[in-house]
């Protein structure tokens, strides 16, 4: 059945078809690659699983056991974006930092420097590479820095309730509402 009304049909341009030909082509190139850029973009995401393992491996290598899982899942995204190795040495660094706490050679933290996940390089490197992650806000160096968290980096927790984030500012909300007090010319 054509667009056209039989009446107009036949006064349509020659190029009407060729129109339609280069849409219908254009719109199949479009079907065909959509699930393509769709696949990459969900590829980056970490998996649920994947981010709460890396949650329990984050807080046992820090420490700190109310860590974000939003944080967490942002921080394996930037990690696993920066090197392309990086989802292979954090399975091993997990995989020897288990076995190391089942055979009760790294009970805790404490015990890291002289445990055998330390022992190996590597290891040790991808340890850091994520503490540093979660103490800065931040993952990589130079241009192709992620910043995953600012005020929420573990680096201000010592300080907190004492000094603020920097660059935030010092009074309440509303704090320039006030007229500030003129000094008297006395």
């Amino acid at each position: 059945m054509s667009k056209i009304a039989p009446s107009r049909a036949a006064q349509a341009p020659a190029s009407y078809a060729r129109r339609d030909l280069l849409v219908a082509a254009l719109t199949s190139v479009a079907t065909l690659a959509a699930p393509t850029w769709s696949t990459a973009a969900w590829a980056q995401v970490p998996a649920a699983d994947a981010s709460k393992r890396f949650l329990d491996l984050s807080s046992f290598l820090t420490g700190k056991n109310d860590l974000d899982p939003v944080i967490a899942r942002r921080t394996l995204q930037a990690l696993i974006a920066s090197s392309k190795d990086f989802e292979q040495r954090y399975a091993a660094l997990a995989t020897a930092c288990a076995a190391a706490r089942q055979a009760g050679t790294l009970p805790d933290m404490a015990a890291f420097d002289t445990s055998p996940v330390s022992q190996d390089a590597a290891l040790r490197a991808t340890a850091v590479e994520i503490v540093s992650a979660w103490y800065l806000g931040r993952v990589g160096n130079g241009p192709s820095t992620q910043l995953i968290a600012y005020r929420e980096a573990l680096m201000y927790r010592p300080t907190a309730g004492i000094t603020t984030v920097p660059s935030y500012q010092l009074g309440g909300y509303g704090y320039w509402v006030p007229k500030p007090v003129v000094p008297s010319a006395a």
